[in-house]
């Protein structure tokens, strides 16, 4: 306890303005300090009154739990799979002299917590950079653990030197890292470094004393980043596999004793609104609380509290008195709304006043007022419904601070929509949280496209995200009898058929009158099928579907959702149905493989895409039997898609969420692929009997999967395997094996057999 008090009161006596915050004092040598506690509009900001440097979270970067005690930490952990996590200012260049005092002396320090083993350090991972892509001499350092697992602090702008230190560290441990340079150049012992397990220690561990023949160059200017690198040529590849927080910069050497590398001091935790809150209305709360310090002898609290000054300078604390957890005290003051509010609870020791020594200075916490202007806090969610299905209702829930107006539109027309006939509008409040919702009684095909709601009040206009209405229905069916022409949905018919005499194609070539198929019976009482040779294939144009279209995205034409299903014979391996766009864009395409499998693919404009392949367990299921089997997969942005033969689900996987979706640049084909290198190429190598052949702009399996079980027991009377993972071999007697996916009477029969033979009786 003598120790954490002498710590204390050596923390806060460097502070001659204020006492210290938490962990480290914003002192007269810190140049930049960094919290990581909460985002504040988007970015971490930097504690320090002159020159701060607000850092903005990159690539989805988070902030999460710190060490006990220090609030929130920068989580640039990725696992090895190279998502670009950072955090830093790569907007704005920083020149080596903002990081360092006018002799060139610096401290950088954090402390880390490793996420990887030492031993199985995957990269160098980056703790603090100050570079780009720049030519060397426009680089400033790298501050990090190295692939072989040495910490190492590496200039680059003058001269290139590296020094590292062998350390020790063991996977989410936290570990107080530092490096110190005196200013005195090529002088011994003027650089070292600090390795520090946080616990016990009072005073950072110095791993490493070298000598560094020269300063920094003061004039080089590059970009600062927090827990990776920030150049493209390496990729961003050498992210801090952990946590990193309180990053202090300092303008002289610090010594082992002006760090800090404890666990945590007992200050005021628990706080409410928690750190980094954002609240969603003015009337949220009305008072604040936390717990008190673990600390002896704790007589009272000084409560701070300010508007956009997270120092609180010039602030007179509020005296609280009660000593009960959880303390609760009505704020003190009025809150505005667009604003930060920074407050802080310091522990009176033995009645010491607030600028005593003695007292113990608390972290610094924030939370943030709701702005003035509408905020949407739920957009209106996409809807798939049926033709005159009963209401389809959109809903927009926000908060406005003053009284609102609302409309709604659909995307493409200039008008808001009114209230009357098939639409109805309403608007329900509480206190300054709003929902209006729009409702469409008995939704159809005009119905179909996206809505917005757009809020006004007395400070700006602010608009919801779209969400689409998609009515859910049948886009074409194809029923080949002895025709190509569509029996039901919206398609039209093929523009024509196309062969290929030898070897790749042009289908401009290809589209010729005297070309014609041939027909025959097809399974059972669906009547004809069509019979596409290994060298012929069917155009259905641009227009195929599945499509993009009028709808953003192609939502509502099958490609963001849908179903393909069919009935096939086929005679030879290959791609059953297909379109892609040049390049890495929009795509769909089904194929049979050599071993039963079943392959589907789609991608979206942005190269989003699901790939499933999978093979029947059931071993009466060989696609290349010479018989006729049922063909579907399903598929949806976000969702799980599906590939079934037979009636059984073969094989499923996760599909992005992908859109949107670019128009058909060319033919949607049945029968042939396109060449991956010229998408005009075809290779038109697939030779099948197809029938009964439909797209759905939904997934027919969205509720159930037995949508296609069903049709394929009415259809063949055979009862399919709805669980691929079925594990019946234990209950398989007969030796069909748990593949056969049925327990039956011949089952049956061998257990019952062997029941009888085992020789035992019942005792009555």
């Amino acid at each position: 306890m003598k120790k954490l008090v002498t710590l204390l009161l050596s923390c806060m006596l460097c502070s001659s303005t204020f006492a210290a915050s938490s962990p480290y004092p914003v002192d007269s040598d810190t140049l930049h300090l960094w919290h990581f506690d909460a985002l504040a509009n988007g970015t971490v900001l930097d504690m320090v009154e002159s020159n701060p440097k607000n850092l903005t979270p990159a690539n989805g970067l988070t902030l999460t739990d710190s060490q006990a005690g220090f609030g929130n930490a920068v989580n640039t952990y990725d696992g090895d799979a190279v998502s670009q996590v950072y955090i830093g200012d790569y907007a704005n260049k920083i020149l080596i002299s903002e990081l360092s005092g006018t002799d060139g002396a610096f401290t950088f320090e954090a402390i880390v917590k490793p996420m990887v083993a030492q031993d199985a350090v995957p990269h160098h991972m980056e703790i603090l950079t100050l570079e780009d892509d720049d030519a060397n001499t426009e680089r400033g350092f790298q501050f990090r653990i190295n692939d072989n697992g040495q910490l190492r602090f590496q200039t680059i702008a003058g001269i290139i030197v590296s020094f590292d230190a062998t350390i020790s560290f063991t996977a989410d441990t936290w570990y107080h890292v530092a490096v110190t340079y005196n200013g005195q150049e090529n002088t011994a012992d003027n650089i070292k470094l600090y390795w520090t397990e946080i616990g016990s220690a009072t005073s950072a561990q110095e791993v490493g004393s070298y000598q560094l023949t020269e300063d920094l160059k003061s004039d080089v200017s590059s970009f600062f980043c927090v827990g990776n690198e920030l150049r493209a040529n390496g990729g961003f590849t050498e992210n801090f596999e952990g946590l990193v927080d309180e990053v202090r910069i300092s303008s002289i050497a610090r010594s082992a004793d002006d760090m800090l590398p404890i666990s945590s001091i007992p200050w005021a935790n628990n706080p409410a609104p928690v750190p980094g809150e954002k609240l969603e209305t003015m009337d949220a709360i009305s008072e604040l609380q936390w717990n008190t310090a673990e600390l002896d002898n704790v007589s009272q609290h000084y409560l701070y509290i300010c508007k956009d000054e997270p120092n609180f300078v010039d602030i007179t604390p509020v005296t609280v008195t009660d000593l009960t957890d959880p303390i609760t005290e009505s704020l003190p003051i009025s809150l505005e709304s667009d604003s930060l509010y920074f407050w802080r609870v310091d522990e009176s020791i033995s009645n010491s006043a607030p600028t005593d020594a003695a007292t113990v200075t608390g972290p610094i916490w924030v939370f943030e007022t709701p702005p003035s202007i509408p905020i949407i806090l739920n957009a209106p969610e996409s809807l798939r419904v049926f033709d005159s299905e009963a209401a389809a209702s959109l809903a927009c829930k926000f908060s406005s601070l003053s009284e609102p107006t609302v409309q709604w539109y659909k995307v493409g027309d200039t008008n808001p929509l009114s209230a009357g006939g098939n639409i109805s509008i309403s608007i329900s409040q509480d206190g300054s949280t709003y929902t209006s919702t729009l409702q469409i009684a008995t939704p159809s095909i005009s119905d179909e496209g996206e809505y917005y709601c757009e809020i006004t009040n007395s400070a700006d206009t602010v608009s919801s995200d779209n969400a689409y209405l998609i009515i859910k229905r049948l886009l074409a069916q194809y029923d080949f009898e002895n025709t190509l022409a569509p029996t039901a949905g919206e398609a039209d018919a093929p523009t024509g058929i196309g062969k290929s005499m030898a070897g790749l194609v042009d289908p401009n070539e290809l589209q010729a009158a005297d070309i014609t198929l041939d027909f025959e019976t097809g399974f059972d009482s669906l009547g004809q099928a069509v019979v596409i040779d290994a060298d012929e294939f069917i155009d259905f144009s641009t227009e195929g579907y599945p499509k993009a279209g009028a709808v953003d995205g192609g939502l509502g034409l099958g490609m963001d959702a849908g179903t393909f299903v069919c009935w096939i014979k086929p005679t030879s391996i290959g791609i059953l149905y297909q379109n892609f766009n040049d390049g890495n864009a929009s795509g769909i395409s089904a194929s049979l493989e050599a071993d039963s499998s079943a392959r589907i693919y789609v991608r979206s404009e942005n190269n989003h895409n699901v790939e499933i392949l999978g093979k029947p367990d059931r071993p009466e299921y060989d696609i290349f039997d010479g018989n006729w089997h049922m063909f579907a997969f399903t598929w949806e942005a976000g969702k799980t898609s599906t590939v079934y033969v037979d009636g059984q689900p073969v094989a499923s996987g996760s599909t992005a969420n992908n859109t949107p979706f670019a128009q058909w640049q060319y033919s949607v084909l049945l029968g042939a692929g396109r060449q991956t290198a010229n998408r005009q190429f075809l290779q038109p190598e697939f030779a099948a009997s197809v029938d009964y052949l439909r797209i759905y702009n939904y997934k027919l399996d969205e509720e159930t999967n037995d949508v296609f079980a069903q049709e394929y027991l009415d259809a063949t009377g055979i009862v399919p395997c709805l669980n691929v993972n079925f594990d019946g071999v234990q209950y398989n007697f007969d030796n069909s094996g748990s593949s056969y996916c049925r327990i039956d009477l011949a089952d049956f029969a061998v257990f019952a057999a062997s029941w009888l033979d085992d020789g035992l009786f019942d005792a009555q």
